[in-house]
C-alpha cells in the first residue's frame, strides 16, 4: 500500500505535525512473484502508473509470527519492481499485535530468531508499527494515529519528497504528458490514460531493464 500527500506542503512540517487529512492512501498491489513473465510485466507497469508520480510512503503489511518465504518473496518483488531505494520509504506493519500478550513489539523484533525478518527491520531503521486486530473505538483510533506519526517521520526524513526513479519519471513525461509526474484525477483509471502503445512499451522496457539490474544487485541479499 502506498501513501501520497494530497498537496505538497509549502513549509516543512515536523514529524509530529502530519495528519491524516494530508494523505491519500491508494492501494497498490505489486505483481505476485510467480506470475508468468508477460502478466508480471503488465502488473509492474500498472503498479507504477497507479502510484505515479511516486509514493511518499509504503506500508508493508505482514502477520506477526508468520513472516514466511512468501512474505520474503513479496519484499524481493517490491525491490525489483520499485527499486531497492523504496525500502527507505517503507513502514513495516504487523497485524495480530494481540498475540504479544502485552509484550513489546520492539523487544519481539530484537529477539526474533527469524533472520530475514530481523534483517528487514534493521534495513528499515526499526520503522515498524503493530495493530491489535481486536482493538475497537479509542484503542483502534490510537493505533491509527501511531501509524500516521510513523509515516510522518518518513515524510520528515525525506522533506516531503515522494520516492521516484526512472520509471516514474518516464510515466510522468510520456503517459501523463506534462513532464511533472502529474497524478490522474480522482476516479480516473488506467483505461482513461493515453493509449499510445509506444508509451506503454517504453515503460515496459524501462521496467524490465530496472528489474534485471535490481535482481543482480540483490543476489546474495538475505531477502
Amino acid at each position: 500500500m502506498c501513501l501520497s500527500q494530497k498537496e505538497k506542503p509549502r513549509t516543512h512540517k515536523s514529524p509530529q505535525s502530519w495528519e491524516s487529512g494530508d494523505m491519500a492512501i491508494p492501494p497498490v498491489q505489486p505483481p505476485a512473484p510467480l506470475l508468468p513473465l508477460a502478466e508480471a510485466a503488465q502488473g509492474c507497469c500498472e503498479a507504477i502508473t497507479s502510484s505515479s508520480p511516486g509514493p511518499h510512503a509504503v506500508l508493508l503489511v505482514t502477520e506477526l509470527g508468520r513472516f514466511t518465504v512468501e512474505d520474503q518473496q513479496v519484499v524481493r518483488c517490491l525491490q525489483e519492481v520499485f527499486g531497492v531505494g523504496v525500502l527507505a520509504y517503507t513502514v513495516l506493519v504487523f497485524t495480530r499485535k494481540e498475540d504479544l500478550d502485552g509484550g513489546s513489539l520492539d523487544e519481539y523484533l530484537r529477539e526474533t530468531d527469524n533472520r530475514e525478518l530481523a534483517w528487514l527491520d534493521d534495513v528499515l531503521g526499526r520503522c515498524h508499527r503493530g495493530f491489535n486486530n481486536r482493538a475497537e473505538g479509542a484503542e483502534q483510533e490510537a493505533q491509527l494515529q501511531e501509524l500516521l506519526r510513523q509515516v510522518g517521520v518518513v515524510l520528515w526524513e525525506h522533506e516531503g519528497r515522494h520516492y521516484s526513479n526512472e520509471m516514474y519519471r518516464h510515466c510522468g513525461q510520456t503517459l501523463l504528458g506534462d513532464g511533472q509526474g502529474r497524478q490522474p484525477a480522482p476516479g480516473q483509471g488506467a483505461e482513461d490514460w493515453p493509449q499510445d502503445e509506444s508509451c506503454w512499451e517504453g515503460l515496459r522496457l524501462i521496467q524490465m531493464a530496472s528489474e534485471d539490474t535490481h535482481k543482480r544487485l540483490l543476489r546474495g541479499a538475505p531477502i
